[in-house]
């Protein structure tokens, strides 16, 4: 008897399971006119309750697909975001490159490579969803790889911690781009920094600091920053051998290796500089971060 209920039993859980299963017919009512739908992801496509995303593509040659996230409560489909400028469309893409957008969990992924097999990106981004419901940046990674092989120099590793809140309806790769006012990255990054360059004494060997009346006295060039920056390190790698974020810096050890440019020249003025910057691995690095100087612009 009790082989027969709880046969029963998943029996019904199997068949309310099948009919959580959200047809292309339920969706048909959030394709817009002139869009193909291409793909599905997400828990609410099976489940009684969660999100869909949808990835539509225009009939038309466009620039950019669109990207709509709904929302299933018990069958009952709501639209809850779009985006239209996130995910490139196939002629921008290149002849080796593809969309890959997905949503798992609370993960939504809008993922595409972009370019040939000479010269290829693999980009990602990622949106979480919130307590409120919404989705918001959470990371962008992007690796170029030539010929197959990894370009560092086009690596690229950005977190929300770095540029702030964006949500998804919003979202744009340029927007994700853009330079934040004070927020800055590690070389091979090019970065673009203003302030006075002055000179200013430093401890040396043989104790740095420690013993005063025995250490050298150095005196290196420093930038006193317009505004206090941060300067973050890579996310993804390795905590204990990373480069550090470091934060509210506002005087940093500058240096040319440049022959030609003599630093003194702009010693008391307000300058910008364009270069890179670097964590600080010796003891002839007297500041948290260094800043290894290109060009003065």
């Amino acid at each position: 008897m009790k082989t027969t209920i709880s046969s029963l039993f998943l029996l019904c859980c199997g068949i309310i399971t099948a009919n959580a299963q959200i047809s292309e017919k339920q969706l048909k009512p959030f394709i817009p006119k002139g869009y193909t739908l291409e793909d599905t992801s997400g828990d609410g496509l099976k489940q009684t309750s969660g999100d869909i995303l949808m990835e539509l593509i225009s009939n038309e040659p466009d620039d950019f697909e669109t990207l709509v996230l709904l929302h299933n409560e018990k069958g009952k489909l709501t639209k809850i975001a779009e985006n239209n400028g996130l995910l490139m469309g196939k002629g921008m893409l290149g002849v080796s490159g593809g969309n890959y957008p997905s949503l798992s969990g609370n993960i939504l992924s809008v993922d595409y490579s972009v370019g040939s097999g000479s010269a290829l990106s693999d980009v990602s981004i990622q949106f979480e969803k919130s307590k409120n419901g919404n989705y918001v940046f959470k990371r962008y990674t992007s690796i170029t790889k030539n010929h197959g092989v990894e370009n560092v120099k086009e690596r690229k590793k950005i977190t929300a911690e770095q540029i702030g809140k964006i949500d998804f309806t919003t979202a744009a790769e340029n927007e994700i781009l853009k330079t934040r006012p004070g927020v800055y990255r590690y070389e091979p990054e090019i970065s673009v920094i203003s302030g006075t360059l002055t000179k200013k004494q430093f401890y040396g060997a043989p104790n740095y600091g420690e013993t005063p009346e025995k250490d050298e006295k150095v005196w290196v060039y420093v930038l006193k920053t317009d505004k206090a920056i941060s300067v973050y390190g890579n996310p993804d790698e390795d905590p204990e051998t990373a480069d550090q974020t470091v934060k509210d810096l506002d005087l940093i050890q500058t240096y040319s290796l440049d022959k030609k440019m003599d630093l003194k020249k702009y010693e008391g003025k307000k300058i910008k500089i364009e270069g890179v910057f670097q964590p600080a691995i010796n003891g002839h690095h007297y500041t948290p971060v260094i800043l290894e100087v290109k060009k003065i612009l």
